[in-house]
């Protein structure tokens, strides 16, 4: 309209008007017209700039890597970005222009934040919803001029791929909290276990002793028989607590799991008896894998015992080994365990199930959901003892109602189990009734010590004794005659055994030495206290073991 009104008033001055008309009269048309034209050609320059700020604008909302829409105050679409358009999965021509809940019917549950925002009573809202199986974070804040509610601007972001990185990562933050507090109360239960041992040396040592001075009628031969009956008894937990605390000894080789479930299956089913069905099978030529045959034997009746007490009308027990690959994603989501080529033992029953709280605590040691009388709590702790120590880690699947499933994983090996050699009797020197040469005890606990002493003593061997590593070097040092034997307890304040033996050793080049203690040899050898293939006696033994040990060792 500017540049027509310029048209027409230089039309004016210049035509018949601007002849017939006075001088002044031209000269203020031409001036009119004049800025007429100037304000035409601002106009115009402004009109580019708009046009340019609008695609720089445009450009900027389609180049962000969020989603972006606008809606007006009706609700309807007025814009989506490339972003937005690729997330909601729908084309800016067919959204523009129509109801945002019908453009996009996923987004249904904005409807609570629009007629807020319409009604003036909310300012800027954020939320997280799920659409078509993704979650999307959306931003919304109302545009307003003047008061008037002219729409909204949305802005949505992909956080699937971040909330289950976050979950991931809560679940690896659990299994470390109990990683963490099983390794704690595996060191607690091998202390424990090493205390126990100490006492029951002397329990079970001096009822046997006991026992061999009194006549078989005496009356107090059933009492202290009684008494060693109970020590073996609490040894026994105290081996369980060790191998919870995976310082138990074990003797691991090559061999196939199928092997091993084959030569339990009649000894199973006789456990869980004819109303449980019972299915054990191995996959065709499955890898093989470093276990203790007899630990694997004793997870396996553990897992089978629990399974039976799970299913008191009956049921079915499957006991299956299979190989497995275990990759990166595993590893990521399970703390510890390297991805690689695994073996499965899994252990499956159709039992009473178990909730999430009792499933976090069935390892722990003395946790059991028996009665009081029907269980130690002790048997799912020696099973992850084991599993542990031999290198695999394990699974529990489990729902009320829903029975339960262990899956064991262990490291498959590439090596082949050896061939059984046939193995030549071994002369086992006789137990000489008059013990001869000199042994150097080394025993802080003194009972343990005096125990020791009036065992030996008894065989004919002459004795020097020391309740600590120092102190027995002083006594070696002034012992004038030769020192045949050292036996020493391995842990034990100020010098351990180990540096006392040591240091003895230079002493006396020709002494031999036998090590004692309340943790299991595997244990001390694991942890670098001793080295493989030395000479050890297992806490609590026996006076006939303890004579037994010390003659094989001087005899050698």
């Amino acid at each position: 309209p500017i540049a027509a009104l310029s048209r027409i008033t230089a039309s004016l001055a210049g035509g018949e008007f601007g002849a017939r008309a006075p001088v002044e009269s031209r000269d203020e048309v031409g001036q009119l017209a004049s800025s007429f034209n100037e304000m035409a050609e601002r106009l115009a320059g402004s009109r580019s700039v708009i046009l340019t700020e609008k695609s720089r604008l445009e450009a900027l909302i389609h180049g962000v890597r969020e989603g972006v829409a606008f809606v007006d105050a009706g609700d309807r679409v007025v814009l989506l970005n490339d972003a937005a358009q690729a997330l909601l999965g729908v084309e800016s021509v067919e959204a523009v222009g129509m109801p945002v809940f019908a453009a996009l019917p996923g987004l249904g549950g904005l409807v609570p934040m629009l007629e807020g925002f319409r009604a003036g009573e909310e300012e800027h809202c954020d939320s997280e919803i799920g659409f078509r199986g993704r979650d999307l974070e959306i931003t919304a804040s109302p545009i307003r001029t003047d008061g008037e509610y002219l729409g909204t601007a949305l802005v949505f972001r992909d956080v699937t791929e971040r909330r289950r990185a976050e979950a991931a990562l809560r679940e690896s933050q659990a299994q470390l909290a109990h990683s963490q507090k099983m390794e704690t109360i595996g060191r607690l239960a091998g202390g424990v276990a090493h205390d126990f041992n100490n006492m029951l040396t002397v329990i079970s040592g001096y009822a046997q002793v006991v026992l061999k001075g009194l006549k078989s009628g005496d009356p107090l031969r059933p009492d202290v028989e009684i008494i060693r009956q109970a020590a073996e008894r609490t040894a026994s937990l105290a081996r369980q607590l060790l191998t919870f605390s995976r310082r138990q000894a074990s003797a691991p080789r090559i061999m196939s799991l199928g092997d091993i479930l084959s030569g339990l299956e009649k000894m199973v089913g006789r456990l869980v008896g004819e109303d449980i069905d019972l299915a054990v099978r191995a996959a065709p030529n499955i890898g093989n894998v470093r276990v203790d045959p007899g630990q694997i034997e004793q997870v396996v009746m553990n897992l089978a015992v629990n399974a039976r007490d799970a299913m008191p009308s009956g049921g079915r027990l499957t006991i299956e080994a299979t190989d497995a690959d275990l990759d990166e994603a595993y590893a990521r989501a399970h703390v510890g365990v390297p991805p690689g080529r695994y073996v499965i033992l899994a252990v499956s029953d159709t039992g009473l199930g178990m909730d999430e709280e009792t499933r976090s605590c069935i390892f722990e040691p003395f946790f059991t959901t028996k009665e009081v009388g029907k269980g130690t709590g002790l048997g799912l702790s020696m099973v992850y003892g084991i599993v542990q120590q031999s290198g695999g880690h394990i699974e529990v699947e489990s729902a009320p109602g829903r029975g339960t499933t262990f899956k064991i994983y262990f490291p498959r090996v590439e090596e082949t189990a050896p061939a059984e050699a046939g193995t030549a009797a071994r002369e086992i020197t006789a137990l000489h009734p008059d013990g001869k040469g000199t042994i150097l005890v080394v025993e802080d606990e003194e009972e343990i010590r005096k125990l020791i002493r009036r065992v030996l003593s008894s065989q004919g061997y002459e004795l020097l004794a020391a309740s600590r590593g120092d102190e027995a070097v002083t006594v070696a040092e002034r012992h004038g005659g030769p020192i045949d034997l050292l036996l020493t307890d391995v842990v034990m304040p100020g010098m351990s055994g180990r540096e006392a033996a040591s240091r003895l050793s230079s002493l006396r080049p020709g002494m031999k030495v036998l090590y004692m203690s309340g943790y299991a040899a595997g244990a001390i050898v694991h942890h670098g206290v001793l080295d493989p293939g030395t000479s050890f006696l297992q806490k609590p033994f026996t006076p006939d073991a303890l004579l037994r040990k010390v003659r094989e060792v001087l005899d050698r």
